[in-house]
């Protein structure tokens, strides 16, 4: 989801998670702006089917977890994703 592009590394860019096709199977959504880690973003993350939220490095937000988890989704907040990718790429 990026609502100032169209396309983003060779793959289409909606402007939000609720214009993203229903064929499209959603099962992370990353938070990356402090702004988007209200509780809008977990609505419409609930409402695309995700199964994860994930609130980057730095980003912590109760009422978003709160939410979140009451809708069934995991919550991971405070680590980047990127990093985590990377340690357990490693591991493997």
């Amino acid at each position: 989801m990026n609502p100032a592009e169209t396309e983003v590394l060779g793959e289409r860019a909606y402007p939000s998670l609720l214009d993203v096709p229903s064929d499209i199977r959603i099962d992370v959504v990353a938070v990356s702006r402090r702004v988007a880690a209200r509780p809008s973003v977990v609505r419409a993350a609930w409402q695309s089917g995700a199964n994860v939220l994930w609130l980057q490095d730095g980003i912590v937000n109760e009422d978003a977890r709160r939410i979140a988890e009451e809708a069934g989704i995991t919550v991971i907040m405070g680590v980047c994703i990127r990093t985590t990718n990377r340690r357990l790429e490693g591991e493997g």
